[in-house]
């Protein structure tokens, strides 16, 4: 990840064009993932892919309410019982 590229490595909280607040909700493309998007369209990707839009909505969740530093990548698995530890060691259910 470079930084600068998502809203928790730094990107603008706000569209430098639109002005539009950035606020990560779930979004889908070929696949679900936690990003943002504003009046200009799709502004970040702030995590991996998901096949089900439930399993991205846990990790979401899971960052809004402080349960997860960040989004993990769920590609190779998709079984939220094999997710690392959460900060700590509280799960997502």
């Amino acid at each position: 990840m470079l930084p600068n590229e998502t809203l928790g490595n730094g990107a603008p909280k706000t569209c430098e064009d639109c002005g539009v607040k950035l606020v990560p909700k779930v979004l889908y493309t070929c696949a679900y993932y936690i990003g943002t998007e504003c009046d200009c369209g799709p502004y970040s990707r702030e995590s991996e892919y998901f096949k089900k839009r439930e399993d991205a909505q846990k990790v979401l969740d899971g960052m809004i309410y402080g349960r997860v530093e960040k989004a993990v990548d769920l590609s190779d698995t998709h079984d939220m019982k094999k997710m690392p530890p959460r900060i700590g060691g509280k799960d997502l259910e």
